[in-house]
């Protein structure tokens, strides 16, 4: 059983909280797009993306990674 498997690889608490993350795991809503940065820098002109909403985590990146980033954006390097 795959959900059997998890638990054992995983180490959850208990096997019905992991049995309640995987039922909300399927319900959520998740695609996938192949925005360009044009896309984006329009999308942020349009305000129709919100750079600081109420829930929004703590920045993950160190300024280094940041700065590697939108040099790669200059460069044209593939951004994944």
């Amino acid at each position: 059983m795959a959900q059997r498997r998890l638990f054992e690889e995983y180490g959850e608490e208990n096997e019905d909280d992991l049995v309640q993350n995987l039922r909300t795991f399927e319900q959520a809503v998740v695609w996938g797009t192949d925005w360009t940065t044009e896309t984006i820098t329009s999308q942020l002109i349009k305000e129709n993306i919100d750079l600081k909403p109420k829930f929004q985590r703590r920045d993950a990146w160190t300024r280094k990674a940041k700065s590697k980033f939108i040099e790669s954006l200059f460069l044209g390097l593939p951004i994944p």
